[in-house]
């Protein structure tokens, strides 16, 4: 566009010589078409490098070269569909016209001449008028790059870092003496093996109960088989539920009759927890009524039995209730009434995996922690976390996701500050020959950097309310949604330092190129100026 605004007398000089309108179109897509591809590959180098150190990890060649591929077709449309404009400026120019073509000429509806005040401000207002649409645009294109700036920080300040930690097992308390993978690894039969000895004694909870700063324990159960499906064996393991938790199961039910204990038990049922995750990874889903086949080790020996789909539940782990989320934390498929667990099991067979100990305060507490590690020091089947650890690994991974954000907010505001500048830059070039005549009748040099300046203020302020307005209503749907999908550790928090370093960014991009440009336009002398145009 800069391009062929200061051209137009040229293209009606080609027009008188015998070039026409078409021929002008096209050379001017050509020029765009060579001028783009420069920046396209140069873009697609510096782009794979950027990512590359972002996240090495996931780099993959194969599938970059399609997001190469998919890259210079999206910017090659794009680039066409802009170059459109400037090329239909150039080719419907009559060479009359293009000798008097001056975009400051062009009638601006509203105040009378006798009206406006002549003050910088006052000019730099009847050149934004002049071109709304164009402004308009422009502001809009702007705002939409700073909006997506604002939600991504909004996403940044929004995230409560030990509320995301707190999702799984820390949810019930600060340390989890479980047991061991390493232990259920070397094992002949697995988990059970390790259940058999008994680990999760009563006599070991009341010792840990007993600890100063200790509040709760909670004890968590499961049991370890096989199982066969629709041609499908793999190993899992099963949540038992009591009589109690029935009504919980029943709130989330999403197929099958309604839940009744006891007849669960007598037809030895069972339930499905997400089966349409189950869908989405298999391809099938367990159906209502169809037998699965579970194989297990009861302590002798190795026994088999099928059980009859009763129903299947979903999205226990939105519910922030205890009992909910303790139910939530299955880690297989399957949900069973505890009898009937029982009954496929010798009496005094425990099933419980793991100690989850909240205490009063786990940033000071020294007692417990170090209790719990003692007793995992000493039974080489059982393993101690604390939260503290896991807190600071998520702290890790923390920092890796914010630089992606980052990084796609960096190339985001950088595309609205480059279309910022480029629109202060056109602006002043196109009218290198009107600034000329306006010093010729007494402006000041100080009074055209203010006129300029202020043109380029008129368009960030734009830029700021768009920003501001459509930033917040976009931040806000996104933690909004986002809690509502999964994600109830984010709360909504308007981020103010960020935004106010976006409008320190964006109001002095026109001072400082307007100053630039100013410097260059002042090497020369008001007669070549004037000259220039000509």
């Amino acid at each position: 566009y800069i391009s062929v605004t200061g051209r137009i007398r040229q293209f009606g000089q080609l027009r008188t010589i015998g070039m026409t309108s078409v021929q002008i179109r096209k050379s001017v897509r050509y020029e765009g078409f060579f001028l783009s591809m420069t920046g396209i590959l140069l873009g697609i180098l510096v782009g794979t490098v950027f990512v590359y150190f972002i996240v090495p990890k996931g780099f993959h060649f194969p599938d970059m070269v399609k997001i190469w591929l998919l890259t210079i077709a999206v910017n090659m449309f794009t680039v066409m569909l802009s170059v459109s404009k400037p090329a239909k400026i150039a080719a419907e120019a009559s060479p009359i016209e293009a000798a008097k073509m001056n975009d400051y000429c062009k009638e601006v509806k509203g105040k009378s001449r006798g009206e406006r005040k002549l003050t910088p401000f006052g000019l730099a207002k009847i050149s934004s008028d002049s071109n709304k649409k164009k402004s308009t645009m422009t502001a809009v294109s702007l705002g939409i790059g700073g909006g997506f700036f604002i939600m991504g920080a909004t996403l940044l300040v929004s995230y409560n870092q030990e509320e995301y930690s707190r999702q799984g097992e820390y949810f019930f308390g600060d340390y989890v003496l479980g047991i061991s993978n390493n232990a259920v690894q070397t094992a002949e039969h697995g988990v059970v093996d390790i259940q058999l000895t008994k680990p999760f004694s009563k006599e070991l909870e009341s010792e840990i109960a007993a600890l100063n700063g200790v509040k709760k324990i909670t004890r968590r159960e499961r049991f370890d088989l096989t199982y066969e499906y629709n041609n499908y064996q793999t190993s899992d393991s099963i949540c038992s539920f009591d009589r109690e938790d029935v009504g919980i199961l029943e709130q989330y039910r999403q197929e099958g009759e309604g839940f009744d204990y006891d007849r669960m038990v007598q037809n030895k049922e069972i339930i499905i927890l997400d089966n349409s995750v189950v869908k989405e990874i298999f391809g099938w889903k367990f159906e209502v009524g169809s037998k699965v086949k579970f194989r297990w080790y009861d302590g002798q020996s190795y026994c088999e039995d099928y059980f009859t789909v009763g129903g299947s539940v979903a999205e226990l782990y939105k519910d922030q209730d205890e009992s909910v989320r303790l139910l939530a934390l299955n880690t297989g498929w399957f949900f069973m009434p505890k009898d009937l667990l029982k009954n496929m099991l010798p009496e005094e067979y425990d099933f419980s995996s793991e100690f989850i100990i909240s205490v009063e305060d786990y940033k000071t507490d020294t007692i417990v922690k170090e209790f719990v590690e003692n007793v995992a020091d000493e039974n080489p089947y059982l393993s101690a976390d604390a939260f503290t650890d896991y807190l600071k690994q998520n702290e890790i991974n923390y920092d890796t996701w914010k630089c992606v954000v980052w990084g796609l907010s960096a190339f985001i505001v950088g595309f609205a500050l480059i279309n910022l500048i480029n629109t202060i830059v056109s602006n002043i070039m196109e009218r290198k020959k009107e600034f000329a005549m306006l010093c010729s009748i007494g402006m000041s040099g100080s009074q055209l950097r203010k006129m300029i300046i202020g043109e380029g203020f008129i368009l960030a302020v734009k830029n700021i309310v768009i920003t501001t307005f459509f930033g917040t209503l976009a931040g806000y749907i996104l933690i909004w949604g986002m809690r509502e999908w999964a994600a109830p550790y984010l709360h909504w928090h308007f981020p103010v330092w960020y935004l106010m370093g976006y409008m320190v960014l964006v109001m002095a991009a026109p001072v400082i190129i307007s100053g630039v440009i100013i410097n260059i336009l002042g090497r020369k002398s008001l007669v070549e100026r004037l000259r220039e145009g000509e």
